[in-house]
Order: C-alpha cells, then sequence, then structure tokens
C-alpha cells in the first residue's frame, strides 16, 4: 500500500487498495469470529468431558476405596454388600469380604465349617490389629472356584458394628463377664472366698495355709436365632441402607435378648440360679405395685458381708421402677425426690439399672421374681460362634412375591456364677 501520494491517478490506486484491504480484513475478522465460536465451542466440549471424567473417577474411587475405609459408612456398605453376595449365591466375593464358611454340627447346633478355623482367627486377628480385610483372604479351593454353601459367619469387622448397636440397646452387654467356650459345656471355676494374707513374725515361721472352697458354674452354649422377609430387587445405590437396616434391627434386637439372658430368662437368667437369695414380699403383697423402699432394704440384708455387696446393683422393669419412685412418706413428701426433679437412680447408695430384660408390669403376678440385685461381673457370657447369616430364597413366597429369607443365629451361653452373691424379690402368693 503506498504511503505517498503524488498524482490523481495514484489517489484512483490507493482507493483501490483501500476497497481491497477493507476486504480482505472484513475476510479475516469473520473468519476469526468462527474460529472463536468453534474454540468457545470446544471448550465447552471440553469442560463437560473433564466433569464427566471427574465422575468417572469419583465413582471408582468410591467403589474401590470405601470398602477399605474404617468408617462407620464402609463398615455399613460392606454388610450391605455381604448380604447382596449371600442372595446371588456368589461365594467368592462373601469369602472376599471375609465371610467365613458354617455347618450343622447337629440339630439346633452350628460352627464354622472344618477346614476354616484358621482362616476365621486370622481374620478377626486381622481386624483387631487393624488390617485390611478387603483384600483376598487365604481360602480352599473349593471356595475360590466361586462355590456357595449357604451359611456364613459375619465378617469380623461388620459384626463389630452390629454388636456396637447392640451394646447400646442393652444395660448387661459391658457390665458382665465375658469368656470364650470351645464346647457345648464349659465350666467356670468360682467361689465366694477371698484370700488372707497372714503376718509371718520371723524367717522360721511357718506360712498360714488359706483355707479356699472351690466351686464351678456350668456355661451351656445354645443357639438364638431370628429370621426376616427381605426384597430380592436390591442394587449397589441401597447397599449403605441395606447395611444400616440389618445392622440397627439385628443389635438392638440382640441386645434385648441379651439383657433377658442375663436376668429373668427362666433357664439362664440370674434370677433362675440355683442357690440366689430369696426375699418373698409378706403376705397381701402379691403385686409389683407393693414394692417400697423398704422392700429394697430388705433385699440388700440377703447379701451379708461387704465382699458379696462390693459392686452391687438393683435391676428392674423401668415400669417397675416408678412405685418406689413414687413413693410417699407419712407427710406426703415423695422419699426419693421432689416432685419437680427427676428420681435418682441409686437406692441407699447402690445403682439402679433399669432394663427391658427384667419382669415389667405387664408381667404382674403372684410368686413372681421381678427385682435383681447383685455384682454383674458374676454373670459369666460365653461366646461359641459369631452372628451367622443364612439366606433362603427357594420358597413359594421367592416364587410368588421376590420375598427371600435372612436368618440369624448365634451360639452364646449364660450363667450366673456366684448366686449366693445375688439376691431377688419375689411377690407373695397370697
Amino acid at each position: 500500500m503506498k504511503t505517498k501520494i503524488k498524482s490523481a491517478t495514484e489517489v484512483e490506486e490507493f482507493a483501490v487498495e483501500v476497497d481491497a484491504f477493507a476486504a480482505e480484513t472484513k475476510e479475516r475478522v469473520t473468519k476469526l469470529e468462527a474460529d472463536q465460536q468453534e474454540i468457545a465451542s470446544v471448550k465447552t466440549a471440553v469442560g463437560a468431558m473433564e466433569e464427566t471424567m471427574k465422575s468417572f473417577h469419583t465413582l471408582i474411587k468410591v467403589k474401590n476405596a470405601i470398602e477399605k475405609e474404617d468408617t462407620e459408612e464402609s463398615r455399613l456398605y460392606k454388610l450391605g454388600k455381604f448380604v447382596t453376595a449371600m442372595i446371588r449365591k456368589d461365594g467368592r466375593e462373601v469369602n472376599r469380604l471375609g465371610g467365613t464358611p458354617t455347618q450343622e454340627r447337629s440339630p439346633g447346633e452350628f460352627d464354622i465349617r472344618k477346614g476354616y478355623e484358621d482362616i476365621h482367627s486370622q481374620r478377626v486377628k486381622a481386624y483387631w490389629e487393624k488390617a485390611a480385610l478387603s483384600t483376598d483372604p487365604m481360602s480352599s479351593d473349593d471356595t475360590d472356584s466361586g462355590n456357595f454353601y449357604g451359611s456364613y459367619i459375619v465378617p469380623v469387622d461388620t459384626i463389630a458394628e452390629v454388636m456396637r448397636v447392640a451394646a447400646d440397646s442393652s444395660v448387661m452387654m459391658n457390665l458382665v463377664t465375658r469368656r470364650p467356650v470351645r464346647g457345648l459345656t464349659t465350666y467356670q471355676p468360682t467361689s465366694t472366698d477371698a484370700f488372707t494374707f497372714t503376718k509371718v513374725t520371723n524367717q522360721e515361721t511357718a506360712k498360714t495355709e488359706d483355707n479356699w472352697t472351690w466351686a464351678r458354674a456350668t456355661l451351656t452354649v445354645c443357639t438364638y436365632a431370628f429370621w426376616i422377609a427381605i426384597t430380592e430387587e436390591m442394587d449397589e445405590d441401597s447397599l449403605i441402607a441395606l447395611g444400616a437396616f440389618i445392622r440397627d434391627m439385628t443389635g438392638e434386637a440382640w441386645g434385648s435378648k441379651f439383657d433377658t439372658l442375663c436376668l429373668s430368662d427362666s433357664t439362664y437368667g440370674a434370677m433362675a440360679a440355683s442357690g440366689i437369695n430369696q426375699l418373698i414380699m409378706s403376705v397381701g403383697d402379691t403385686s409389683f405395685q407393693n414394692l417400697s423402699t423398704y422392700y429394697l432394704d430388705e433385699l440388700i440384708k440377703k447379701l451379708t458381708t461387704q465382699a458379696k455387696r462390693r459392686g452391687a446393683r438393683f435391676f428392674m422393669s423401668p415400669s417397675v421402677w416408678d412405685y418406689p419412685a413414687n413413693e410417699l412418706d407419712s407427710n406426703g413428701n415423695y422419699k426419693l425426690r421432689r416432685f419437680s426433679d427427676a428420681e435418682p437412680l441409686q437406692a441407699r447408695g447402690y445403682p439402679v439399672l433399669l432394663t427391658d430384660g427384667m419382669p415389667a408390669t405387664s408381667s404382674d403376678a403372684v410368686s413372681t421374681d421381678f427385682v435383681a440385685f447383685g455384682n454383674p461381673r458374676y454373670l459369666i457370657n460365653g461366646e461359641k460362634t459369631g452372628l451367622e447369616f443364612r439366606i433362603f430364597d427357594q420358597t413359594e413366597s421367592t416364587m410368588k412375591y421376590d420375598q427371600i429369607f435372612l436368618r440369624a443365629r448365634v451360639r452364646q451361653a449364660f450363667v450366673n456364677a456366684i448366686p449366693s452373691a445375688w439376691a431377688k424379690l419375689t411377690t407373695a402368693a397370697n
């Protein structure tokens, strides 16, 4: 393009050049605008791809990492996945998650399948050492081939989550003495005697023999179970919810049953133990409503030594505790509290524990044990086999309604090891 114009001819030539330059510039601008639109479109597509990849990576991360996390959500996810793997008869997946096959020993009894005892012990040890249980554990050729046996002990890390809920639902679970048991019957050495140290006068004085009377309590293992119907239509999105449901329902049920077995069960409860001290209420006091602070005082007197009373507590139903809590003195005042205050959960300085494992007012009757007093550590709980699940899907309900059934079982034993250090209150016969 010319920089200096000297004639009219050059003016015309310059005008042509300007028109050409303007047209070329306009064409360039148009092309650049089109390129910018294409670039913006590409940027949008790339952004959408990036978001998709983020979601994909997040999904992959969750699927792979959630089992390895030491969180409540992880344990619920694995419990839900464990149950769905059983439903689908995926033995390899059940095994990978830490399930241990079980078998029937005799009608009504079950135990860890032969050949899997060491594997189960390794898994328990690994959990308490905080090792990863999500990796493939040792297994037999049969399980590696994907065969499905049917009944499995719940993985040790998820059973801990269930038992946490059970302990929250139970008054007794954290108070009793826990013992492992190996066979159907186990004997626990006991005694109400105490060791006594005697001063030795000098080096030549003979030491005094301490008199000691041995006794033994018998732990008899029994199976406790329940079953529920669940739907066959489940997917990955419901695993945590399914795990939470099973954990809460199973834990709460076992926590309630645990208290009953410790205290009021007609066979193994503390009040059913032979040799327990019994206080029968006075003639005419045939109802739970006749419970008063007087009877609580008299119940304490049944334990005649400080050694027996040490660590003792009262055990009763919340509805039964209402009677002494609302008891009035001769002046019309509450004995244990003011009306505006909550009653203290104590009687003569001993704690009062309220539990549904003791008879409620709905069980009110003559000659009925309904209040207990003693040290809970004298109650022994033995565990033979942990929580076991089995799926039943070959039923008419499965065919008609897509329902399958989940059965849960445990094998445990209960005994009052020192019944002479316990006392119970019983309503009068007439």
